[in-house]
């Protein structure tokens, strides 16, 4: 069989980088990029306090969020579709009411915190309004078990019931959250691998039987360690999912600073705090391929640091993080990257007191924007501190994305061959909190309208300033990988 022959660029430069031959290497969700909203969130609660808390307490109370603002849904709105992922510790502990039932005033025994059915409500018309499909987890803390400290599935069953009833529907969800971490997770004292891997079958045949169309996913772990071992639980779960799932986190923030390893601004740009992420994912890889082997990969949590993040975590530093993990798990096949959170503490992507986009948001826009789902080879470059990551261009069948990183302090230039509609991410420092796209600031006006963004359209030489993110959608490429069968 021949393979169909590239057309030439007529702008074709030697030596300069041809998009058109970049090789597929594999493929993700069209709703990678996704992101958390946390539970506690919804329901309002104790959630990790603002560094300029003059109290120093690690959490502080927050009210429900509005998931009817307007100027919020416009800014969620821009990164759909995506997954909505409304889980997190809390929801372990979370009491979910019937339709009916009078909803109690105190929280009941053996839970945390009570789900107001408007509450959830306002999550379900949140993901129907913006075409964000709901993942979650389900409540196992004292007040779901029987006397012999077994799970019983009635909560779980009143989630699926009250989303269904309400015109929802949960597209993916794992048992609950974190199941490593049981003392944090409200488990049992005693709870181990053999009892989690005894109550997964239970939570399987009930999801099986409640929601046959959704995707379970296990075991939702994170780190590689805990109070049980993510190794343990996946020896008698993994093949018994439909994808597999983790959390990861670099570090812990200051806020846990008496609980973990820590990292510190200077590093954010260094490959050895980039490249955790990839550590990570091979660890749940070595597990998937000989517990689930062909299990898909699902980064179900992640952020700049656990515990709501470090105090540079709103900064323009962490947007190079944000955008290079997605780059290398995209290379590696996970299938969704669920980002914690949209809007809360300080590794969100919108400040949650003002509603004012972060500088990750922005990247997270263009991502959704311009990235495909098949992930291309890598091209060869020997351009110090440039990192390079290839796509097929969204929503075309000839075009390809570049996605360039800057790391460095010095401008450089990369010569690609083909019509180019460059946006090109700055800041004024590394520490600023708005982003420049060609030069000019994204703003939502004050009627709430959100901004048009104007590529700049370029050829051949392509100018990479110092410390920036571009996204380079080579329009006439021409790939056949990325061709629409």
């Amino acid at each position: 069989m021949m393979m169909a022959s590239v057309p030439a660029l007529a702008s074709a430069v030697p030596g300069a980088i041809d998009p058109g031959r970049l090789s597929r290497i594999a493929e993700v969700d069209p709703n990678f990029q996704s992101f958390n909203v946390e539970m506690v969130e919804v329901t309002g609660g104790r959630f990790w306090a603002p560094y300029e808390s003059s109290t120093g307490e690690r959490y502080a109370e927050r009210k429900p969020i509005d998931l009817r603002s307007e100027r919020l849904r416009t800014l969620a709105k821009a990164l759909a579709p995506a997954y909505m992922r409304v889980s997190g510790t809390w929801a372990n502990s979370t009491y979910v009411p019937t339709l009916t039932e009078v909803e109690p005033v105190a929280v009941p025994q053996g839970f945390r915190q009570v789900l107001r059915r408007s509450q959830w409500q306002g999550v379900v018309d949140f993901s129907n309004a913006l075409g964000l499909p709901i993942i979650t987890s389900f409540p196992v803390g004292s007040g779901t078990r029987d006397a012999a400290e077994r799970w019983q599935p009635d909560q779980a069953r009143r989630l699926l019931s009250l989303t269904k009833q309400m015109g929802g529907k949960i597209a993916a969800a794992e048992f609950f959250n974190e199941p490593n971490l049981t003392k944090l997770g409200g488990l049992p004292e005693h709870y181990r691998a053999a009892d989690y891997a005894s109550e997964f079958e239970t939570f399987r045949a009930f999801a099986r039987d409640a929601a046959p169309q959704m995707v379970i996913l296990g075991p939702g772990s994170t780190g590689e360690g805990g109070d049980i071992l993510p190794a343990d639980m996946m020896r008698d779960t993994a093949n018994r999912t439909d994808a597999v799932s983790y959390h990861f986190y670099g570090a812990l923030s200051v806020r846990c600073k008496d609980s973990g390893s820590q990292t510190s601004a200077e590093e954010a740009l260094d490959e050895a705090w980039l490249s955790r992420t990839e550590a990570d994912y091979r660890f749940y890889a070595r597990l998937r391929d000989r517990y689930a082997p062909g299990k898909a990969i699902w980064l179900t949590e992640t952020a700049q640091a656990a515990c709501g993040g470090s105090p540079w975590a709103p900064t323009w530093r962490d947007t190079f993080r944000y955008v290079d993990q997605m780059g290398r798990l995209a290379r590696r096949g996970v299938r969704v990257v669920a980002h914690n959170t949209l809007a809360a503490s300080d590794y969100a992507l919108i400040d949650d007191r003002t509603l004012e986009p972060r500088p990750s948001y922005w990247a997270a826009v263009l991502w959704r924007r311009l990235v495909g789902a098949v992930v291309l080879e890598r091209p060869h470059i020997s351009l110090p501190d440039i990192r390079l990551y290839a796509h097929c261009l969204r929503g075309s069948d000839k075009g390809v994305l570049l996605l360039a990183e800057n790391l460095g302090q010095v401008a450089q230039t990369l010569t690609v061959n083909g019509r180019v509609s460059a946006y090109v991410m700055t800041a004024s420092s590394l520490d600023s909190r708005s982003v420049r796209i060609n030069g000019r600031e994204p703003r939502i006006s004050a009627s709430g309208a959100f901004p048009r963004i104007v590529p700049e359209r370029v050829r051949g030489a392509l100018r990479l300033p110092a410390h920036s993110i571009s996204f380079f959608a080579v329009t006439n490429a021409a790939n056949p990988a990325c061709a629409k069968p």
